[in-house]
């Protein structure tokens, strides 16, 4: 098992920083927690709860100046934090009780997309710094497993829901409220000189270009693609380009760690004509 040495916290952070297939995270966890015992499915759970209290993501708060612009000052804050202010506000305002007591449900929760759903309502500017669609596997795995283990949850079952047999397509990499706008998306594309018309990519530096694009949809929370590699292929076949393990001849071929290190070179300005795309659901 390539993994066996690392303990929780340390396989929860490869989890956020790196691509962990489904597969090696249920063997992890089965590790870990003894073959699924109760207890320690429990206790890892509030390790996940814990780790994903404290991911920090990036807040900005607009400063006015004195010769009327606005200056926005960006700072670090962990979810946990972000969250228990909020709360201080609301009883600053004499919120609802009621209010008060969603937030810090979402504070004790164990489910990830929960707080970064909040986030989103609470303050639909942030940028979340980590990706975080890898870990929020980890967490559905393991609540999962949790519910197996105090209900008729069939193993077996439970693998056909993880391990889908479909093949991957271009639209099936989408979030289901954006695939019946794919083609608008094409379209934009092409209108703003990135691809002609039968959505081949037009090249201009590298081939790493629509690796950018992968990476600024899937950061957007547009793309799902919880398999990076074999994602980001399908992504590729779609603009006429390829993703390949070794430098082939092929022009319009990348290789697969150039596409994985485009994630570190986005300039998010360069798809700004893509936000009200991505905005209207």
């Amino acid at each position: 098992m390539k993994y066996d040495t690392l303990n929780k916290k340390e396989f929860i952070e490869l989890c956020l920083y790196t691509d962990v297939y489904q597969d090696d995270m249920f063997d992890e966890i089965k590790r870990l927690t003894n073959n699924f015992d109760k207890e320690r499915l429990l206790s890892f759970l509030d390790e996940l709860k814990n780790f994903g209290n404290n991911l920090k993501f990036e807040i900005g708060k607009k400063i006015p100046l004195d010769n009327g612009d606005t200056f926005i000052s960006y700072k670090m804050i962990t979810i946990q934090d972000f969250l228990k202010n909020h709360i201080t506000e609301l009883k600053e305002k004499n919120e609802f009780e009621t209010s008060i007591n969603s937030i810090q449900e979402i504070i004790d929760t164990t489910n990830l997309q929960k707080k970064i759903t909040a986030l989103k309502i609470l303050n639909p500017e942030c940028y979340i710094v980590h990706k975080y669609w890898n870990l929020i596997e980890l967490y559905t795995i393991s609540e999962t497993e949790y519910k197996r283990t105090t209900s008729d949850y069939v193993k077996s079952e439970y693998k056909k829901i993880i391990k889908p047999k479909q093949p991957l397509t271009f639209s099936g990499l989408f979030k289901p409220e954006y695939r019946d706008r794919i083609t608008v998306l094409l379209d934009r594309l092409q209108l703003n000189g990135y691809t002609d018309i039968n959505n081949d990519w037009i090249l201009k530096s590298d081939t790493n270009e629509p690796a950018k694009l992968f990476y600024y949809l899937k950061d957007r929370g547009v793309i799902i693609a919880p398999k990076i590699a074999p994602s980001i292929k399908c992504f590729y076949i779609k603009f006429g380009c390829e993703v390949v393990e070794k430098v082939n001849g092929n022009p319009r071929a990348s290789t697969r760690r150039n596409t994985e290190s485009a994630k570190f070179s986005v300039d998010e300005s360069e798809f700004k004509f893509l936000l009200s795309w991505i905005d209207k659901k």
